[in-house]
């Protein structure tokens, strides 16, 4: 099916209306789908309002959403609840026709088919008031795009630093003699040409080379060329002095056991190995090779040495014996003096000292052993204590250490015993620190103390390195690798204790033109080596008083950054922020030294001093943008917009600050940045609102009410602002959100509020009738019409639901009061344009009874308009937040409290929804009382034509309701139309049903008079309900149609059904009696399958009524098969009689042979008579009970039990009346021709004749 609706130029329009540029050229693009879509709608889906959003919902709608378009309803024979199906030859044309239609949405948008987007909306009508709700529905969307601007201009961060400003002289550099910085340089150059440890650094690579190092310290020292050769050359000619190694020998772990209680007694032997001279007037033995010579002193030849065999005992070191352990400690220092670095070895060996130990002892050790190896190790020991019981230490492994491989700062390290060869086997490692240095005695001199020199060594290279730098980048702290291997050299050689070291770089890092230019990473680094090696007597009192100055120095720049931090640390700047990191972590660390704490560096601590600072430094840079902000400021309306930016600027400052500054407290010190700033910011920012929305009441008292809705605009704005600030704190934990000053701002704005909900009020009133009075109606092809005053009226209802989204009043118990006022107005305006519209109905005569009627445009487009505005209040619930309120006051207040809210709005909304369906309902029961008559005049054909098929009387009636439900169908939205199709179906129920009942009584032997108008039933049903198109099968089978339909049915049906339906009806009748009055018959029946036999077991009555004098009976039961006309020649069978009794046990069973198929018919029963046999009267009747056929066991399943296993049956014994209450009984009375009709009614009277008189009887024996 194809959908004659064209979308392009329609949606094209649409879009530019709802964004607001109807000159923009969109390209439309169409989807595979067939609906075409500009191109870019979704990125501005975004930015758009609730009631843009409800009109661009069109531009979802799928084709099968337009199904009335390129539907039809049909001619299929309606199915009716009798279940059969009959095919007609005529067609409906008006759902034969290829003309479509669009079906309004669930969300109940304004389906406008128009070829512009003027013909949504009447612009004319939002300019009459000043745009009133356009401007303040706009405020959000303008507020949301400041903050993004502000957010965008301001939140990228820059890599460029703030400019930094030095001075190249340093106020803190030592003044030395000129005989002093002359000695002190000449020491310098000496320690280069006589530098010590290896060409390769053990971290930082090769060591930089002599020219290197000479260049560094002539540049640093700005010594020239002449003065510099000759001390170089001095020193060249003089004697090296002489080197010494300083071995400390700390631990040994992961030790072999040597003794047979599963330990060892290690000690260690060191001693230094000449590479290539004699000891002793001898060359170490270290053996020969294969060829006779002497070998080569290597590792692998070294392993074989033994240092008591090879060197005298003065040159050997030996620590203590550790006692049963694998794991000694020494800590143990020795100095040896070293001939030749380039060659000699340090040789350190570990032993396991068994002295003492004789065989006795051995022995005596068994009672230690405690594992199978243990038990060889003793079986050794006792052999070695047998075989020599002077010497009986253990080998347990040696380390090599070539001395020119040592690094210049030392060797700290856990080195690996080895083997003295393959055929063995040793483990563990020992930890050893070697140093090198020179003897102290032949050091060159300095002129002064070596810890003195160093630190004047270290604020030269500082300060050199700092009048280096690039004005623009901050230095890392770093020295040229020249001045760390001159520094590095000076340490080692005057053997500079690892405590001076740090006091000297802290001191020379902690100068002020350091700290300027500084990221405070390498303080830190420093610092922390200070921290982890810190010792209470470390320092002389003259060193100590340095390092106090040192740290009141760094910790007093330190705090004036922070109380400066906005501007030294920006937080759009990541290279300052990393800087400010590094600044609090060294504070950090001095406040935790114990020496800072001895002296009270930081009082009372350090992060409250911080937090006083950061105080501080916010509270002055708001004064400063404050001032910035508001410094060109005219009225009132000004202050407040300039607030508005002020407010948008702190909201993204805080949220910069979050993201970055709030990061860095945390890191550090744990502690919430952002609280500190959010608390600041918010007392400051609040004062000023306080002060400048107290201004403008006390302004707006003197204006005109236009002149203060302007300044509600504006404040509104600033509502939203300070909204947005206020959502910064979210950030920050509860229990610091209560004492706040920022709780209840909102409070602040309650009056402006009002004042906006009371003009919205009268704006809207005056636009629904500006909107009506300038009417325009909205028509393309054969889609739905409506005028452009729904659409305005939607939209105003959209853009107040729409403020009090973005209004998102904080107090949520509170709000109930403005949510009360926002329905109300909405639900009243609703009401007022519902009035208004009908009143122009009333005016073109709508309601005029003279005169023709015909379904006009005027009319769809009125009904349709008063539906939309009635679904335009459909979201009001959700988008005000009623479920919301309700709960909050009933979780504050109680349940009644949040129950009685709740009730008044739902019943606020259902009252404004019924109102506007009354007055839907009021026009749509018009149309079926003006299309009544006519309906009336046309129903009369289909008796009159009897010659005629149904099909064809019915066409003029067909051709009628074609003609105006099209008019209907192409002009009404389709609830409407379904509202006034349903109106109209049941005038048509109406008219059939006075037909059937006013005609019928002239018809009633007559069936085929009620067949024919139940055919025309079935086609008016099939007609409306259009195949599921149109009316939904609940309401074509409603109570109207059913009672209908079973009339008809009844009167269709032949004497033989009705007889069938009449025994139905008697028995449902004795089910529902459960009054027993005339006693109760208990019977078993059932039907054997084997046997195809219907067995009957008459078990007893009980209560019949007492027919003789006496006061009893002598009962007895007739049974017989009924309808006569569906078994031939019944045979009737009977009990026995039961004298002088009411209550009879029968106990008697009687079969009749029928089938199965014959107990499956309806209406088929058991009829049981019960009498009160008289001898010499007729017998009296005592009442009738029935059984259906098909309800007995076995009919419809396989059963050849017998009667023993079927439950008995208690039947309610009735008397026949002759005033029957049955409708089959009334229609069959009405055919006295029909001799089956007739038989029954005369068969059925009989009995109740006799009924009649056995009673009477009665009555006058009890007499």
């Amino acid at each position: 099916m194809t959908n004659n609706f064209q979308f392009p130029e329609f949606l094209e329009s649409l879009y530019q209306f709802v964004v607001g540029k109807e000159e923009a050229a969109l390209d439309i693009q169409e989807e595979p789908n067939g609906i075409c879509q500009p191109s870019g709608v979704e990125k501005h889906n975004e930015n758009r309002s609730d009631s843009e959003h409800e009109l661009l919902t069109l531009l979802d709608i799928e084709q099968a959403e337009l199904g009335r378009s390129n539907t039809k309803f049909g001619r299929r024979r309606f199915r009716t609840i009798r279940g059969n199906s009959r095919r007609h030859g005529y067609n409906f044309r008006l759902f034969q026709k290829n003309r479509g239609f669009v079906t309004d949405s669930d969300e109940g948008v304004v389906n406008v088919n128009s070829a512009t987007a003027r013909k949504f909306s009447n612009f004319a009508v939002a300019e009459a008031d000043g745009n009133f709700f356009e401007n303040f529905s706009a405020l959000p969307s303008k507020q949301g795009s400041n903050l993004q601007l502000a957010h965008t201009a301001q939140d990228q961060f820059e890599d460029n630093l703030v400019s930094i400003s030095f001075s190249e002289t340093c106020n803190d550099l030592p003044q030395l003699t000129k005989r002093e910085l002359s000695a002190l340089y000449k020491s310098c150059l000496s320690l280069v040409h006589h530098k010590l440890g290896s060409d390769i650094d053990s971290t930082d690579g090769p060591v930089p080379s002599h020219i290197d190092m000479y260049g560094h310290l002539q540049e640093v020292f700005q010594v020239d060329d002449d003065d510099h050769t000759a001390m170089l050359l001095a020193i060249k000619n003089e004697k090296k002095p002489p080197p010494v190694l300083k071995v400390t020998i700390v631990a040994a772990r992961g030790l072999d056991a040597m003794d047979s209680n599963g330990f060892s007694d290690p000690f260690c032997v060191a001693g230094i190995i000449p590479g290539n001279r004699k000891i002793n007037g001898h060359y170490p033995q270290v053996g020969k090779d294969k060829t006779g010579k002497d070998r080569t002193l290597t590792k692998d030849v070294l392993k074989h040495v033994i240092l008591k065999d090879h060197l005298p005992p003065d040159k050997l070191r030996t620590t203590a014996v550790v006692s049963h352990t694998l794991d000694p400690e020494w800590d143990e220092t020795y100095r040896f003096s070293v001939d030749d670095l380039a060659s000699d070895w340090l040789r350190l060996e570990v032993w396991d000292e068994d002295i003492d130990a004789t065989v006795l002892q051995s022995v005596q050790k068994a009672s230690d052993v405690n594992s199978i190896k243990g038990v060889g190790k003793l079986f050794k020991e006792i052999a070695q204590s047998a075989a020599n019981s002077g010497d009986s230490t253990d080998y347990m492994g040696c380390v090599n250490i070539k001395l020119s491989t040592i690094p210049s700062e030392g060797l700290e390290a856990w080195l690996p015993l080895r083997a003295r060869s393959s055929k063995t086997r040793v483990q563990g490692e020992v930890r050893v620190n070697i140093k090198l240095a020179y003897e102290e005695s032949k050091r060159p001199d300095q002129g002064m103390t070596a810890y003195k020199a160093h630190s004047i060594l270290w604020y030269h290279f500082v300060h050199y390195e700092v009048s280096q730098q690039d004005s623009k980048n901050f230095w890392n702290g770093h020295l040229t690798k020249a001045a760390m291997a001159i520094l590095s050299q000076h340490s080692v050689q005057y053997e500079m204790p690892d405590m001076q070291q740090c006091l000297s770089r802290w001191l020379a890092y902690s100068q002020e033109c350091a700290l300027t230019v500084m990221d405070f990473h390498s303080l830190f680094r420093h610092g922390k080596v200070m921290a982890n090696n810190w010792s209470p007597f470390a320092f002389k009192p003259s060193e100590e008083s340095n390092l106090k100055k040192a740290f009141q120095r760094f910790v007093t720049y330190g705090l004036d950054l922070i109380k400066r931090q906005q501007e030294v640390f920006p937080a759009t700047n990541k290279p300052a922020l990393i800087r400010l990191e590094n600044l609090l972590k060294c504070l950090q660390q001095v406040s935790e030294l114990q020496f800072a704490k001895n002296f009270k560096i930081l009082q009372p601590d350090l992060k409250t001093v911080i937090t006083t600072l950061i105080q501080q430094d916010l509270h002055d840079w708001y004064n400063r943008k404050h001032a910035e902000c508001l410094q060109a400021v005219w009225n009132e309306v000004a202050v407040v917009s300039a607030m508005v930016d002020f407010t948008n600027a702190i909201s993204v400052h805080l949220a910069r600050l979050k993201k970055s500054v709030d990061q860095v407290y945390q890191n550090v010190f744990n502690m919430s940045y952002f609280t500190i700033a959010y608390q600041e910011l918010a007392r400051a920012l609040m004062y000023d609102i306080k002060v400048c929305v107290n201004n403008c009441k006390k302004c707006a008292k003197a204006l005109d009410e236009e002149s203060q809705l302007e300044i509600s605009t504006v404040l509104f704005q600033l509502y939203l602002a300070m909204r947005d600030f206020v959502a910064n704190a979210k950030h920050i934990k509860q229990e610091d959100q209560s004492e706040m000053e920022t709780v209840n701002f909102h409070m602040l704005f309650k009056p402006a509020v009002e004042q906006w909900l009371g003009a919205a009020r009268k704006k809207s009133y005056a636009r629904i009738k500006k909107a009506v009075e300038l009417d325009k109606i909205a028509l393309m092809d054969s889609m739905v019409k409506h005028s452009t005053s729904a659409v305005d009226v939607a939209t105003c209802f959209g853009q107040i639901r729409e403020f009090w989204k973005h209004l998102n009043w904080p107090d949520v118990v509170g709000s109930y009061v403005f949510v009360a006022k926002v329905a109300d107005d909405m639900c009243q305006g609703a009401r007022d344009y519902a009035d208004i519209i009908h009143d122009k109905l009333k005016e073109h005569g709508y309601y005029d009874d003279e005169g023709q009627f015909d379904v006009t445009d005027q009319l769809c487009i009125a009904i349709n308009n008063i539906e939309q505005v009635r679904r335009s209040l459909a979201p009001m619930p959700e988008s005000l937040g009623w479920q919301i309120i309700a709960d909050t006051m009933e979780k504050e207040h109680g349940i009644l409290a949040g129950q009685q809210c709740r009730n008044t709005l739902d019943t606020m909304m259902a009252s404004a929804d019924e109102d506007m369906l009354n007055v839907i309902s009021h026009v749509v029961q018009k149309v079926g009382e003006r299309m009544q008559p006519d309906i009336r005049k046309y129903m009369k054909v289909i008796v009159k034509e009897k010659r005629k098929a149904v099909e064809d009387a019915i066409e003029p009636l067909m051709e009628y309701l074609d003609t105006n439900l099209e008019t209907l169908l192409k002009g009404l939205l389709k609830s409407n139309f379904d509202r006034i199709l349903d109106d109209i179906y049941h005038v048509c129920l109406e008219e059939l049903e006075a037909l059937a009942t006013d005609e019928g009584k002239k018809h009633l032997e007559n069936h085929m008079f009620f067949i024919r108008l139940e055919e025309a039933l079935s086609i008016i049903a099939e007609l409306f309900h259009g195949d599921g198109k149109g009316l939904s099968l609940e309401q074509i089978e409603c109570n109207e149609y059913k009672n209908l339909l079973a009339i008809l049915e009844r009167h269709s049906s032949s004497s033989k059904e009705l007889i069938e339906n009449y025994y139905i009806a008697k028995f449902q009748q004795q089910e529902e009696d459960k009054s027993y009055e005339c006693g109760v018959l208990n019977v078993q029946a059932c039907f054997n399958t084997k046997s195809e036999l219907l067995e009957v077991y008459m078990l007893n009555a009980a209560n019949v009524l007492p027919l003789d004098s006496s006061g009893t009976s002598d009962p007895f039961v007739e049974i017989e098969l009924l309808p006569p006309h569906l078994f031939k020649n019944p045979q009737t069978q009977k009990t026995k009689v039961k004298e002088k009794t009411l209550h009879p046990l029968f106990d008697e069973t009687f079969r009749f042979a029928i089938t199965e198929e014959f107990c499956k018919m309806r209406g088929a029963c058991l009829h049981f008579t019960l009498y009160d046999h008289d001898t010499f009267t007729a017998n009296d009747i005592g009442g009738e009970a029935f059984v259906l056929l098909q309800d007995i066991t076995g009919v419809d399943m396989y059963f050849d039990k017998g009667l023993g296993s079927v439950e008995p049956m208690p039947l309610c014994i009735r008397l026949p009346e002759k005033e029957d209450n049955t409708e089959e009984f009334e229609i069959l009375k009405g055919r006295p021709s029909d001799s089956a009709a007739s038989a029954f009614i005369s068969r059925r009277m009989q009995l109740a004749e006799k009924a009649r008189d056995s009673m009477r009887r009665k009555r006058q024996m009890s007499k």
